[in-house]
């Protein structure tokens, strides 16, 4: 993933937002503008309306060369890689795709409670498409509703922490990178200043493997809360969850702990900073997208669970070599502690490596070039290498 930064936006006052050519009102002369510039970053408004809004997204384009088979048309670097000695082994393949373009609509309004908002976006990630007419489907990435210090609908998850994933071109990003939008309600206090803290509910859900037959929805939400420092030298946030699993014959809440934080090292240059994740808990695998598919535990054949314990971590680097141009240096580790009932090729846990080039020519212009380097085992102990270099191009709107 690729994220606008304010450090991204170049000295060019002809880009500039807060330039006069953008300040201008769109209209025959000033005072007879229907249209003028809004509240909030590349937004309008319209004359005798009290709000806000903007039309945004990008056009991206994805292409990588798997030096491995990691799987027919791969969209994002999983841990699918073919274990050593299979016939799928060694061999290489191509692929290019622009499913992570995106549009999304923003608008804003003053009020007596505080700031409304809307947010919708949409990509193209909608089923498995049509890969020989590069044909999509449209998908709901986010739809939330604010008002104050309140949000309602589905966003990313309190548990994950956004603000803390690094700069790479591979949607997935490394390891241990909790990445979930899960439709909640949530109350967050003092989102802009120096401490900040939240509490929510979010959609439960628990993908076991085993005697399904036996499992029953959950009857309460995941509980979300977190805390959040934030100073000079950067910040830390502590996020904690918890889950409930049920059956026939058990009803079976676990929990999970997300310690994250950026760090400022301006000792190369201003901008250098270390992001870093470490989760842990039970039974929360399904927070790590789709590779984690079944892996949360198991439901044994009368009906009892077992969960799968996790631990995971990851550490990013970024440098900037100039104003326009940065690399993001990644590792990152899962270890996943699965009961008893797994299959001997269920992942087990892996390593990560990856580094990339950046460049931001322009404010709306982003290209990159990145390799990673991905190592899995399974529960019965065998063992799979894939390497993958991806180029990106990104053009915002």
């Amino acid at each position: 993933m690729l994220p606008n930064t304010s450090a991204q936006v170049q000295n060019n006052q002809s880009q500039n937002p807060d330039s006069i050519a953008y300040r201008q009102p769109i209209g025959r002369f000033p005072d007879d503008a229907v249209v003028t510039r809004g509240s909030f970053d590349r937004s309008i408004s319209i004359k005798g309306t009290p709000g806000a809004f903007r039309v945004g997204g990008s056009v991206t384009i994805n292409a990588n060369y798997d030096f491995d088979n990691l799987g027919f048309q791969q969209i994002s670097f999983q841990p699918f890689i073919p274990l050593d000695g299979t016939p799928e082994d060694g061999e290489d393949q191509f692929a290019i795709h622009g499913r992570l373009t995106r549009v999304n609509f923003d608008v804003r309004s003053p009020t007596k409670l505080g700031e409304a908002r809307v947010f919708v976006e949409f990509d193209f990630f909608g089923g498995t498409g049509n890969e020989f007419v590069n044909d999509y489907s449209l998908r709901l990435r986010h739809a939330v509703a604010e008002l104050g210090n309140w949000k309602f609908g589905q966003f990313w998850s309190g548990f994950m922490d956004v603000f803390a994933q690094p700069e790479t071109a591979d949607p997935g990003g490394p390891l241990a990178l909790p990445s979930k939008r899960n439709p909640g309600i949530f109350y967050v206090n003092g989102e802009r200043s120096s401490n900040a803290f939240g509490l929510g509910i979010e959609n439960p859900t628990a993908d076991m493997i085993g005697n399904v037959d036996a499992q029953l929805s959950e009857s309460m939400p995941s509980l979300i809360g977190f805390v959040k420092l934030q100073r000079k030298w950067g910040y830390l946030r502590v996020a904690g969850m918890t889950l409930q699993q049920r059956s026939t014959s058990e009803d079976n809440v676990t929990g999970a702990v997300n310690v994250t934080g950026r760090l400022n090292l301006p000792y190369l240059h201003e901008l250098d900073n270390l992001a870093f994740g470490f989760q842990t808990g039970e039974g929360f695998a399904h927070y790590y997208s789709s590779f984690a598919v079944g892996l949360d535990g198991i439901i044994n054949d009368d009906g009892s669970i077992e969960t799968t314990q996790i631990v995971g971590a990851y550490g990013a680097y970024q440098h900037w070599w100039t104003s326009v141009l940065r690399s993001t240096f990644n590792a990152s580790f899962f270890d996943f502690d699965l009961p008893t009932g797994f299959d001997d090729l269920s992942y087990a846990g892996g390593y990560r490596f990856g580094g990339n080039l950046v460049w931001t020519p322009i404010r709306d212009a982003t290209f990159g070039l990145e390799l990673n380097y991905d190592k899995i085992d399974t529960l019965g102990g065998m063992e799979g290498a894939g390497l993958r270099l991806e180029f990106v191009s990104r053009f915002d709107f």
